[in-house]
């Protein structure tokens, strides 16, 4: 994912030749929230689909099986607002 506001994700070169795309994408390396997109964990959810995040956020896992996300520094927080 390279814009966790929209949840927006990146197309896979076969994908974009099997759809005959003729255009690509130009997205920042600071995102929404203030903090720049690299350095990411990826994992499977409980509905298979695969997804990454930021290290800047810590993930939990609550009583219903959701994923969290929460800044790990609160800076994050302020820029945000």
């Amino acid at each position: 994912m390279y814009e966790p506001m929209q949840m927006l994700g990146e197309v896979e070169e076969d994908v974009l030749k099997a759809l005959g795309v003729d255009v690509v994408g130009v997205a920042p390396n600071i995102v929404c929230f203030g903090y720049e997109n690299k350095d990411g964990k990826s994992g499977v959810s409980r509905t298979a689909q695969r997804y990454w995040w930021g290290t800047v956020f810590n993930t939990t896992v609550d009583k219903r099986e959701t994923l969290l996300f929460t800044p790990k520094e609160t800076e994050l927080l302020d820029r945000a607002e």
